[in-house]
């Protein structure tokens, strides 16, 4: 009890120092609490044990214990010969390699004169391994950040060339493949890369390929406004749900930022006339997407819908207010989110009590009371419920660099920030894209 006591009155400062030395994390668990590391820059003194078990853990918590082991590491600088001797090695999981080249892409220090042979030999290391989905998956994504970060626009099919050889018979090459391509073409509207994947999209029976591809395109067609005003027409007509989730996300980032109100009109009146409850989430979304940091625009619409019976509806409207509110907003959002993180629908309160932390980092310096009392004072929860995964993430957030002002303050400008923040909400559910919140 006096254990019990001591982590409620002192988690914000000692929660990882707490939990490492009562726990030892495994499962599901051990990849968010990787994740809270990474954030909160915790270099988790427990660590050895875990490598030297590593055998014995599941094949995505050697991902992510890869992952933030380099992550936390001193600055490496680029692909090293003792990096590429780790890689070839056949005895190393494959899912061990992957977090670790993807780790090392973070804490990499590159020459800006030396950053096309950077890139190049990434480009052998996935020519190398490009039968191998787990490592490639790795690759792909590291090569991805090289060239977001860098703000390389490139307008030829090089680099899908280059990925669609990779792509075999399983759905982690090819949705590893689509997230490269889009990061890489992002706010492109390459009209090229529409012609070439439009076929793939309708030969595939994989839902997750095609979201994944549709994924890609709405990263393409980034503030395009009309032209991705026209996709969306024409996938809306399909009666594939999956399609129509693409049409959504598509025409909502098509438009991001821009408070359109001709395009919210169109949201509202596909809200009111589709039944499914997952297709209203995303439309929800979108509304947040299209009035990202305008909350004016569709507050009112979003904090209405928050209180609807069908949880599926008060997460899409969680979405929303999370990615329309502005940092004048900060009382109406704080009450909004009092009532959803505490809501009786687990997926609806995890997600809210991520959002509700995002928020508050927001302001540039924290406001300890009253908003973090109430995450450390609840007397009615239990030490366990502190080892839930939202708890880990929402903790490393507030403990980290994070500042979405930063964010926000680009409006509806192509940034790096932006898209991170698109691939982290868009596979909030999928655990290996938990990395991108590391970037943020």
């Amino acid at each position: 009890d006096k254990n019990k006591k001591m982590i409620k009155n002192n988690l914000l400062i000692k929660f990882p120092e707490n939990l490492t030395h009562k726990y030892n994390f495994q499962g599901i668990n051990l990849n968010y609490f990787s994740i809270f590391c990474c954030l909160s820059r915790f270099k988790d003194l427990n660590f050895s044990n875990y490598l030297q078990t590593v055998e014995k853990m599941s094949n995505w918590n050697k991902f992510f214990v890869s992952y933030e082991y380099i992550f936390n590491e001193k600055p490496l600088y680029g692909l090293t010969n003792d990096l590429k001797l780790f890689f070839e090695n056949k005895n190393i999981s494959d899912y061990i390699k992957s977090g670790t080249v993807l780790g090392n892409i973070h804490t990499s220090k590159v020459d800006n004169e030396c950053i096309y042979l950077y890139i190049k030999n990434f480009l052998n290391l996935l020519e190398n391994n490009n039968k191998n989905s787990v490592f490639c998956y790795g690759i792909k994504l590291s090569l991805a950040l090289i060239i977001s970060n860098i703000g390389l626009i490139f307008k030829s099919l090089y680099y899908w060339k280059l990925l669609k050889k990779t792509i075999i018979n399983d759905d982690l090459t090819a949705i590893s493949s689509y997230f490269c391509l889009g990061m890489i073409y992002f706010g492109t509207s390459s009209r090229e890369i529409l012609k070439t994947l439009i076929p793939y999209l309708y030969e595939t029976n994989s839902d997750k390929i095609k979201f994944s591809l549709l994924l890609c395109l709405s990263l393409v067609f980034f503030g395009s406004n009309n032209e991705s005003l026209n996709i969306y027409k024409i996938l809306m007509k399909e009666k594939d749900l999956t399609f129509k989730k693409g049409a959504i996300l598509i025409l909502s980032l098509g438009y991001f930022g821009t408070s359109n109100q001709f395009v919210i009109k169109i949201l509202l009146n596909t809200f009111v006339s589709e039944n499914n409850s997952v297709l209203k989430l995303y439309i929800l979304q979108g509304m947040g997407w299209v009035s990202f940091n305008s909350p004016e625009t569709t507050l009112k619409i979003l904090n209405f819908y928050a209180k609807s019976y069908n949880p599926f509806i008060r997460l899409g409207s969680a979405f929303g207010i999370f990615l329309s509110s502005g940092i004048n907003q900060k009382k109406k959002i704080i009450k909004i989110f009092d009532s959803l993180q505490y809501d009786k629908v687990d997926f609806v309160s995890q997600i809210s009590k991520i959002f509700y932390s995002f928020y508050i980092k927001k302001i540039n310096t924290f406001e300890k009371e009253p908003l973090f009392s109430k995450f450390d004072s609840n007397n009615d929860e239990l030490f366990e419920s502190y080892l839930k995964p939202e708890i880990f993430i929402q903790k490393g957030i507030f403990l980290s660099n994070i500042r979405l002002r930063e964010i926000i303050n680009y409006g509806n400008k192509i940034n790096n920030k932006i898209l991170y923040l698109i691939m982290f909400l868009s596979y909030i559910d999928w655990v290996p894209n938990l990395i991108f919140i590391t970037q943020l």
